[in-house]
């Protein structure tokens, strides 16, 4: 079985911003395993997963097209639909996932159009699933913890109604935006004056920990940034 993995390509877009093709996945991929037995549905993780899932900001990108809806957001695509096996469903039927609780927050985009889905932006609750590997992007804008409950049912293709006598499946996933301490340069858990230092020297060497106001770019003003944060406190 095929396996898609996309990957982003960068391409620079002058002061400090870059403009992606396509947004990265995150990590490895994480697939959730669909299976008919008989007439029930069963799902489960292809590889153990421990603890929520980390969404990732990635600080001056800006992507294209439809894509657009990620851009300045924490998002990932690791979480995968793909079947275990073969399928056997009655005509004019099909696979679909039902959202029965999202936290709020939380938003959900098709894999390949970037549409929301699953009761993002007021779109239907149910989406169905087309049988093929599906990486849909989980996104949020503020740091916190997120889940969605989801059933996955065998229904009607036309309407999405359920079909009698079949058994359906739920699970429950789960994401996390750490809180970022951007103050604490030197990654030791402590705001002190030691973190000057490690700012200083973030700045002479353009590393990552500079951007303290999150333009994408390092620059004299991320010192004031640097200051205000220190003063706020983590």
């Amino acid at each position: 079985m095929m396996r898609q993995l996309i990957l982003a390509t960068i391409v620079s877009a002058g002061a400090g911003v870059c403009v992606a093709q396509a947004p990265t996945l995150g990590g490895s991929m994480l697939h959730l395993l669909i299976e008919q037995d008989g007439s029930a549905i069963h799902i489960d993780y292809e590889t153990p997963v421990t603890g929520p899932v980390e969404l990732f900001r990635y600080p001056g990108e800006m992507y294209s097209g439809a894509a657009s809806v990620l851009d300045d957001t924490y998002y990932s695509g690791r979480f995968g639909w793909l079947a275990n096996g073969f399928f056997n469903l009655p005509a004019g039927s099909g696979v679909f996932v039902e959202n029965l609780g999202t936290s709020e927050g939380l938003s959900v985009y098709d894999a390949f159009s970037y549409a929301p889905i699953l009761g993002t932006d007021g779109s239907s609750d149910v989406w169905q699933w087309n049988g093929a590997m599906t990486h849909n992007w989980y996104s949020a804008t503020e740091p916190g913890e997120y889940s969605a409950t989801y059933r996955v049912y065998v229904g009607n293709a036309t309407t999405g109604e359920p079909l009698a006598g079949w058994d359906d499946a739920e699970l429950v996933l789960e994401w996390v935006v750490p809180v970022d301490c951007l103050a604490d340069v030197n990654g030791d858990g402590v705001l002190s004056p030691t973190d000057f230092s490690a700012w200083i020297g973030a700045y002479n060497s353009g590393a990552p920990e500079c951007d303290q106001n999150g333009d994408g770019a390092c620059t004299p003003t991320d010192f004031s940034a640097w200051i205000t944060n220190y003063n706020a406190g983590c």
